[in-house]
C-alpha cells in the first residue's frame, strides 16, 4: 500500500521479530522503518525484510559485511559520502554517467551511529535508495550475476555475486 497502516505495519514487525528485542523497542523500530522509508520514497516492507533477514532483527551481533539492524557496511558506503553528509553516486543516462546526491543530513556515516538503532535504520533505507537508483545502470557495466531485484546491490555493492541475499529478503 502507498501508505501503510502505522498500527497495522507495527504489530507485524513486532510478529516477526518478537524473539529478538523487548516489544518497546521493536514498535519504536517499526515507526523508524515507516519514516525513514517514506523519507527516501523505498518500500517500507523492503527496509523490514532486509532488518529480518541481515540481522534478525539485532542490533548487536556479529556480522563480517556491517554493523546494526540493517548490518550496513560502513566500508563499502563511507567513501561516498563527504564532510557534508550527502552521498554522491551515479546513474547511466542517456549513455553518460550522470551525477547524483542524496542528502543524509540527521548523523554523521559512522560506526557510533551505526551501532544505534535509529541512525541505522535511516542509513539502510536511504541506501536502499541508491541501490534502487543505480541497479539498472550497474548490472551491465560492472558484470553482476542475473537477479530480479536492488536489494542483491545493498548486499553487494556495484557488482552482485550471488542472488541468495535476495531470494531470502524477498520471501521475507
Amino acid at each position: 500500500p502507498a501508505q501503510p497502516d502505522r498500527e497495522g505495519f507495527s504489530r507485524a514487525f513486532v510478529e516477526l521479530c518478537w524473539r529478538q528485542a523487548p516489544r518497546n523497542h521493536l514498535r519504536k523500530y517499526a515507526g523508524w522503518v515507516l519514516d525513514y522509508a517514506a523519507e527516501f520514497a523505498v518500500d517500507p516492507f523492503l527496509v523490514a525484510a532486509v532488518v529480518y533477514r541481515f540481522s534478525r532483527c539485532r542490533q548487536k551481533g556479529k556480522a563480517d559485511f556491517g554493523i546494526g539492524l540493517g548490518r550496513v557496511n560502513h566500508r563499502m558506503h563511507a567513501r561516498h559520502i563527504g564532510k557534508d553528509r550527502t552521498y554522491r553516486y551515479h546513474v547511466l543516462k542517456g549513455g553518460q554517467w550522470e551525477a547524483r546526491a542524496l542528502p543524509l543530513k540527521r548523523w554523521r556515516f559512522l560506526p557510533y551511529h551505526l551501532r544505534r538503532p535509529e541512525p541505522n535504520l535511516y542509513f539502510t533505507a536511504a541506501l536502499l535508495r541508491v541501490a534502487q537508483d543505480q541497479c539498472p545502470h550497474n548490472d551491465g557495466v560492472f558484470g553482476s550475476v542475473p537477479h530480479r531485484h536492488f536489494v542483491s546491490h545493498f548486499a553487494w555493492g556495484d557488482q552482485v555475486k550471488g542472488a541468495g541475499a535476495e531470494d531470502r529478503t524477498l520471501r521475507a
